[in-house]
């Protein structure tokens, strides 16, 4: 057997994982009697895998409950490389469409043309600068051409152990918020 991982407790009921492998001893009649191991304390590694599994699963868990959609693209063309399914409901294009049209004019174009400059200019200072941005701008939906209002909050993180720089976005619906705040405004004026 190789890499037999067991736990016991010690004596001051702390867990220790080790990792065994060995294998079996046989007499010369053809007896078995025991195993050759040898063996190793894992203690640490399990410990610092199972806090990065616990780690996952709340990152994860957070990521599919939250309201929005979530973007991780990568600078300079190297596409995008995650992307959430509740851009189906918001933008009404499939993941695929939406993920390839995340480097593309196609994306630019769901975007209102009377916000599309700022939204351009808060992407470039991101790209070149570093700098985060939150606005407010509509989009058409892909399907039923409904004008919604998006918020998007945009950050960068660097990744020099990759020689990566991701582009990550968190967008969320907030059309009903602003339909609220616009007939607000009105009744005000009016």
């Amino acid at each position: 057997f190789r890499d037999f991982t067991s736990s016991r407790l010690d004596s001051n009921g702390r867990r220790r994982v080790a990792r065994t492998s060995g294998r079996p001893v046989f007499d010369r009649f053809g007896r078995f009697h025991g195993y050759r191991c040898t063996g190793r304390d894992v203690t640490e590694e399990w410990e610092a895998a199972q806090r990065l599994r616990e780690s996952e699963n709340r990152f994860r868990s957070l990521v599919e409950n939250l309201r929005g959609i979530i973007f991780i693209r990568g600078v300079a063309g190297s596409g995008p490389f995650g992307y959430d399914e509740r851009g189906v409901q918001i933008f009404g294009a499939d993941a695929m469409e939406l993920a390839g049209a995340v480097e593309t004019a196609a994306w630019y174009g769901l975007v209102h043309p009377d916000d599309l400059p700022g939204y351009l200019e808060a992407e470039r200072r991101r790209k070149e600068h570093g700098q985060p941005y939150s606005m407010e701008y509509r989009v058409t939906h892909a399907r039923t051409k409904e004008e919604r209002w998006m918020r998007e909050t945009g950050w960068v993180v660097e990744a020099p152990e990759e020689g990566r720089r991701y582009l990550d976005s968190y967008i969320i619906d907030v059309t009903e918020q602003k339909r609220a705040t616009l007939a607000l405004q009105d009744s005000e004026v009016r």
